[in-house]
């Protein structure tokens, strides 16, 4: 659930499939930490649920890492 400043409301943030737990809790981390731009009715600022699918892959030619993310169903 993102709140009306754009903010994940921690109580709502769900690790629904990991392909290893050892990814659940920097998952989760990363996901409060995140700042979305809030919804807007009619102007004003509203909370929206949303399905926010995160994507971990490592590339091997530089050792970095990389984040991906895309809201909908997978």
């Amino acid at each position: 659930m993102i709140d009306t400043t754009g903010r994940i409301e921690p109580a709502s943030v769900r690790i629904m499939k990991s392909t290893h737990p050892a990814f659940d809790q920097p998952t989760r981390d990363w996901v409060l930490k995140a700042l979305f731009r809030p919804a807007r009715l009619h102007g004003r600022g509203v909370r929206v649920s949303i399905h926010l699918v995160v994507d971990y892959a490592i590339t091997p030619s530089s050792g970095s890492h990389a984040i991906t993310t895309w809201s909908g169903s997978p």
